[in-house]
């Protein structure tokens, strides 16, 4: 009998870090969590970090920054002139040399020196256990600002696998291949070519092809854009225009850990992926950001039929969901006794839905968006066209607008992927499962 995905990925991290990746909807969250659940039902300890506070938030994890205690530094060189003052030094050692897995997710956006900092913290805490990595270099790549302009000895490159770290790491890189949001295999396909760069004439015939799909419009899409700005301007202009009752939900906040900094609280409460204060009207469209089995998926989208204080109304192309609030939690690791715990800070109370006549493509990492609007006009990084297309179920429902010339040519452009990233995938040994 052949081993499941997750049998042959434990089999791996029993004596190898490992670096999970695939494109978008081929099951590397599934995967992930599945991996996470089996080692804490197994007693062991787990902690999750992510780069940025949006994919942090969204994992039930911490930032690395905040779970290692690297303050604002940004290179090695100033960390180790920061951990001579580091007051919670020790006790960091401590969680993670007593920790099992260390998940890091959306690796793609956690640059080269951020990752040597990272092994620097296991170096120094004696870590033992295993590191899994989890993401898509040729997904959205890392925010580096004056990238080795401070001529630091330390200065790593732009990406994760360009440092010195993870080299010493050497995990195992497993690549899921079976492509779970879409059933047509011939935009899957499509997908896979676009997510390598390649932008051959008949891969950008297929996706000028997109652009007639313009009936798409008539069943009141989320529209994709590249700018906070354009979605948010959408999305109050639609709302303002719908003549339907409307009402305004305050987020419930309590504050568990007295001594929680303000400032921290705010910036964990600004990565969630709801609104502080929801204004919803009966018919505006929604789109869930969380997962709740059986009942809704992140990215699923409906339309709100009715509401009253404590629970909204919303229709799906499945059946009626009557939503209640969510809670959030803020918490952090920490050690007790040889446990590593998750002690919460603060809980924020709010109904897990986004106004969905606009996100911007930042925002839809990891949702399957059935009718969508991919606006492209302002493509501006790496891969991010590769994220907002490959949000699509299906290519019937999946209208590419552009209104800046000649889409063919703009497209030409718009695929485009770091050559680093290419060189890393055709030259590294890589499990496909």
């Amino acid at each position: 009998m052949s081993l499941s995905t997750q049998d042959n990925l434990l089999t791996i991290l029993k004596h190898n870090h490992l670096f999970l990746t695939g494109g978008g909807g081929v099951g590397k969250s599934y995967n992930g969590k599945k991996i996470i659940s089996t080692y804490q039902n197994a007693g062991q300890n787990v902690i999750i970090v992510a780069s940025t506070g949006i994919a942090a938030v969204s994992i039930g994890g911490q930032t690395i920054h905040s779970l290692f205690g690297f303050g604002l530094c940004s290179n090695l060189e100033q960390l180790y002139t920061f951990d001579n003052k580091n007051r919670r030094l020790k006790e960091i050692i401590k969680l993670i040399e007593a920790t099992d897995l260390i998940v890091v997710d959306e690796v793609s956006m956690v640059s080269g020196d951020l990752l040597d900092m990272f092994y620097y913290r296991l170096e120094q805490s004696n870590f033992k256990g295993r590191v899994l990595f989890v993401g898509d270099f040729y997904q959205l790549p890392p925010v580096v600002k004056n990238t080795n302009q401070n001529n630091s000895l330390f200065s790593a490159g732009i990406y994760a696998y360009e440092s010195q770290g993870w080299r010493e790491l050497n995990p195992v890189v497993v690549e899921l291949t079976k492509l779970y949001r879409t059933e047509n295999e011939e935009f899957g396909h499509i997908l896979n070519r676009v997510r390598m760069g390649d932008n051959s004439s008949d891969v950008i015939s297929y996706l000028t092809n997109l652009s007639n799909n313009s009936h798409v419009l008539q069943s009141d899409p989320v529209t994709l854009f590249g700018t906070n700005n354009e979605a948010n301007m959408q999305n109050l202009q639609r709302l303002q225009a719908l003549q339907t009752p409307e009402k305004t939900f305050e987020a419930v906040t309590r504050i568990e850990d007295g001594k929680l900094h303000a400032k921290k609280f705010e910036t964990w409460k600004n990565n969630l992926s709801v609104e502080e204060n929801l204004t919803i009207k009966i018919g505006v469209p929604v789109i869930f950001t969380v997962n709740k089995y059986g009942l809704f998926y992140n990215g699923e989208r409906g339309i709100v039929t009715g509401f009253d204080d404590d629970v909204v109304f919303i229709e799906t192309d499945k059946r009626e969901v009557k939503l209640e609030r969510h809670e959030f939690v803020m918490g952090e690791y920490v050690l007790n006794g040889s446990e590593v715990e998750e002690k919460t800070l603060a809980k924020f109370s709010q109904f897990p839905i986004r106004i969905a006549y606009a996100i911007t493509i930042h925002k839809s990492q990891g949702m399957g968006i059935e009718n969508l609007v991919c606006n492209v006009n302002n493509i501006f990084t790496d891969s991010q066209f590769y994220v907002a297309i490959s949000r699509g179920i299906d290519p019937e429902k999946l209208f590419l607008q552009f209104t800046r010339g000649d889409l063919a040519f703009y497209l030409q452009k718009a695929i485009r992927i770091s050559p680093s990233v290419k060189n890393f995938y055709e030259n590294t040994e890589i499990v496909t499962l």
